[in-house]
Order: C-alpha cells, then sequence, then structure tokens
C-alpha cells in the first residue's frame, strides 16, 4: 500500500501539534484510513479533550475563589453614613398651648313662628301676622333692620295615616330670622318681647367676640412660648442647648359658643301667652319670664406642636 507524500506530512503535523484534522469529505480523506492510524488519532483526541476540561475547571475554580474575597473585605469594612454625608440631626418635638378667656360681644340667634291650620291660607295669613309684630318688636329694643336676616321659610301639608289610608290633617307654615344683638345683657329683655309678640320658636343662640383674630394670635404667642419653654427646660435636663426650630404645625379653636338648639315652640308657648297677658304691666317682668341669661366668658384656644434641633453642650 503506498502512502501519499503530502498526507503523511499532514498526519505528521497533527500529531506533534495535537491538532485533530478532519476530513474535508468522507470521498477523500486527508489522512490515511488504516484501523492503526484510526485507533491512534482517537487516543489522541481523547487526551486533548481531557486536558481541555481540566484546564477550564481550573480556569472557573480560580475565578470563583479571586471573587470571594473582595467580597469578605468589603463586608467587614462597610460602614453607614448618612446621604448628606453630615451626622445625623438630633431634634426635640415638643407642644404649647394657649387659652384666651374674654367676654362676648354680641349674641347671634333665631326667632320665628310656626302656625298650623286645616286651612292654608288661614296658616299664612297668622303666619304673617305674627312675624309682622316680631320684626316691630325687635326694632322696638334697638335692633337695627340690618341685624334682622330671614333666614328659612317652609310651607307643608301634614298627613296623618289611619288604616293604610293617608288623609291630610292640616298645614305647617314657619318662618325663621336670624337676629344679632350687641348687647348680649340685653338678650333676656329682647327674649320676653319677641314671645309677647308671637314668636314660639327660639333655637341657634350662640355667643360671639368681635377680636376674635386678635384674641387667636394671643393665645397662639403664648401656645409657641409654652412650647420653647417647654422644649428649653428638657434639653437642659439632657445636657443639650435648645436650636432653631425645624417644623411647626397650629391649631386654633374658639371664639363663639352656641348655647343650644331648638328652644321651641311648646317649651316658650306657655311663657308667651303669660307675657301677653301680662304685657301692659309697666313693671315689664312676670313670675313666668325666663330664667336670667348668663354670658359667661368665650374659651378660645391655641395649640403649637414644635420640631427644634438639639446640639449636645
Amino acid at each position: 500500500m503506498t502512502t501519499h507524500p503530502v498526507r503523511s506530512a499532514i498526519v505528521a503535523s497533527a500529531m506533534t501539534t495535537n491538532i485533530i484534522p478532519f476530513p474535508v469529505s468522507p470521498e477523500r480523506p486527508l489522512y490515511p484510513v488504516d484501523e492503526t492510524t484510526q485507533l491512534l488519532f482517537r487516543a489522541r483526541r481523547s487526551r486533548g479533550l481531557w486536558r481541555c476540561a481540566a484546564s477550564m475547571i481550573g480556569a472557573v475554580l480560580c475565578t470563583l475563589a479571586a471573587l470571594s474575597l473582595p467580597v469578605r473585605a468589603h463586608a467587614q469594612t462597610y460602614t453607614l453614613v448618612p446621604s448628606t454625608g453630615h451626622p445625623t440631626q438630633r431634634t426635640l418635638t415638643t407642644s404649647g398651648n394657649g387659652e384666651v378667656k374674654v367676654a362676648p360681644d354680641y349674641v347671634t340667634f333665631s326667632v320665628g313662628v310656626r302656625v298650623q291650620d286645616m286651612v292654608l291660607s288661614k296658616a299664612t295669613t297668622e303666619e304673617a301676622a305674627r312675624t309682622k309684630a316680631i320684626v316691630a318688636a325687635l326694632e322696638k329694643q334697638g335692633i337695627e333692620a340690618r341685624h334682622i336676616q330671614t333666614d328659612r321659610i317652609s310651607i307643608e301639608p301634614v298627613y296623618t295615616t289611619h288604616e293604610n289610608l293617608e288623609r291630610l290633617d292640616c298645614y305647617r307654615v314657619q318662618r325663621m330670622a336670624v337676629v344679632r344683638l350687641e348687647d348680649p345683657k340685653k338678650f333676656d329683655q329682647v327674649l320676653q318681647a319677641v314671645l309677647a309678640a308671637g314668636a314660639n320658636t327660639i333655637d341657634n343662640i350662640s355667643l360671639n367676640t368681635k377680636d376674635l383674630r386678635t384674641h387667636r394670635d394671643t393665645a397662639r404667642s403664648l401656645a409657641v412660648k409654652h412650647a420653647r419653654e417647654k422644649a428649653t427646660a428638657i434639653a437642659k435636663d439632657l445636657g443639650c442647648k435648645l436650636g432653631p426650630p425645624i417644623t411647626v404645625s397650629e391649631n386654633s379653636w374658639g371664639g363663639s359658643y352656641y348655647y343650644g338648639n331648638n328652644l321651641n315652640t311648646n317649651r316658650y308657648n306657655a311663657q308667651s301667652q303669660s307675657i301677653q297677658s301680662n304685657s301692659s304691666d309697666s313693671s315689664g317682668a312676670s313670675e313666668s319670664s325666663p330664667a336670667a341669661f348668663a354670658a359667661g366668658t368665650l374659651s378660645i384656644t391655641a395649640t403649637i406642636s414644635v420640631v427644634f434641633e438639639i446640639i449636645p453642650e
């Protein structure tokens, strides 16, 4: 069997460089095809594959070992640093309260008439006459027309149900007006006058002050002073100095007082009848008069919440 010189050179080169030659095509291979030569090439090929696998495994192990060292070093040296790059700010939160008590300057209340009748025209006529008398009584007491304002008018049928049948019982007509009285001490006198004029509904009695803004400012200043005094004392006990305020929030309320609602109809009907029957009495008072109206004082309060910075001494 003759050997081609070019093929012999290729095979010898492959054996010395551990490169396994592959045929270009099955019909014309570039290396001898005898059985001995094929076994030799297969053995060399297996050794090359094992060497390549060993090299890759070693490289992977070396890479993992190298990566593990920085992780351990980083975990050992890690420290928390604020995002601003400065030490954490120390704060103290306190609250303060302020209260101002003042006498009310004026009174507002609602006064009105409620009339019921089977005939609607009679109910509206009576309501109009009594409302006119009430307004005249208020003006006679020195209340200006601009301090008398109609607040509500209602006309409605009233039904009753008997044996699943609904029937008209009467018509109800009501008119209410809001009144402002500048002198709270005259409230009892005004109340008796409107009851004598035919009013049978009194409600929404409210005591108020004209200088509410001024009194709220005063209450807020007292609350700020209180909050600072508390914060200064606490900081001193902690061995710190009080720094500037960081945040402030404020709440204020007060300035009016509602005496009551729906002091109406039946409660004053008997008194009204008694006053009407004694209206000619020059003394202007009767045993059935309402109890003396006590205005008392209004409480106007403010609450301040302040966050201060505290500085170690």
